[in-house]
């Protein structure tokens, strides 16, 4: 029977991942399976990546390609935010100016549309960099605010032009 390198963590283990010349080659021992267990491991170009002369393969499940894995990442959920942002001041600038509405909030009354939206990126980029998945919350009150606009443009400038 051969000797074997025991597996080991820690300082020590960076030594018994180094080959050397002392020890001999040997092909890999497959893992131990329970009956009738199928391991099966999807491996793609975007999933390896060198890092310090390492080879390291994300094996995390998931299409990071699709377009609900980016938009649900934390920085799509950042972009989104910022985006619905821009779109609220946007939607509310055109209302004020055709005099539907006013602006109800006294803070963005009185800083200015510009300010809210710089404003909003900075507090979303903290969010961003400490609890990212907490953006959910502004996204969903900003597609609610979206909507009303929506609805109201529904409302105050489609139907008076069909009746």
């Amino acid at each position: 029977m051969s000797e074997q390198t025991p597996l080991t963590r820690g300082p020590q283990a960076a030594a018994h991942r180094t080959p050397s010349a002392a020890w001999p080659r040997r092909e890999a021992e497959p893992l131990p399976q329970a009956p009738g267990a199928h391991v099966e491991i999807d491996v793609t170009d975007e999933a390896v990546r060198t890092d310090g002369g390492r080879v390291v393969i994300d094996l995390t499940p998931g299409d990071r390609g699709s377009a609900k894995a980016q938009l649900t990442s934390p920085l799509g959920l950042l972009v989104l935010c910022n985006v619905l942002n821009v779109l609220d001041a946007g939607l509310t600038i055109l209302w004020i100016d055709m005099d539907v509405a006013v602006e109800g909030n006294p803070i963005v009354d009185t800083i200015g549309f510009p300010a809210k939206v710089v404003g909003v990126a900075i507090g979303s980029w903290i969010v961003y960099r400490v609890r990212p998945r907490v953006l959910w919350l502004p996204i969903v009150v900003l597609a609610a605010v979206n909507a009303y606009h929506l609805l109201g443009a529904v409302w105050f400038v489609l139907l008076p032009t069909l009746g």
